[in-house]
């Protein structure tokens, strides 16, 4: 009789953060690069779905934790800048400015 141990298998929906430039986070992980593979990124909905599920899995959570550990990265007084950074799955691009910091609202 084999036995095995549950602790060697990874679950399927886990994932690997890491900041790979200066506003470049980089996010590794089967189901999740699947999910990208699969997406048509000209399509809006197909987008949104992804981002609706970086947030399931609590991605953007973790990104966003990340960004406000180092937030003088991000903000000066008085600067314009708008380049929050970005999110890249399976070598795709998702832009962080439309999710930074933003409180859901309720209703």
């Amino acid at each position: 009789m084999k036995f095995y141990d549950l602790k060697d298998f990874q679950k399927s929906d886990s994932f690997k953060i890491t900041k790979t430039g200066d506003r470049e986070i980089t996010v590794t992980g089967e189901r999740i690069e699947q999910i990208v593979r699969m997406t048509d990124m000209k399509n809006f909905e197909a987008v949104a779905r992804v981002y609706d599920i970086m947030e399931k899995l609590h991605i953007l959570t973790k990104v966003h934790a990340m960004l406000r550990a180092n937030i003088e990265e991000y903000f000066f007084e008085g600067s314009d800048d708008e380049d929050f950074g970005k999110v890249v799955i399976a070598g795709r691009a998702f832009p962080l400015e439309k999710t930074v910091f933003q409180k859901k609202s309720k209703g």
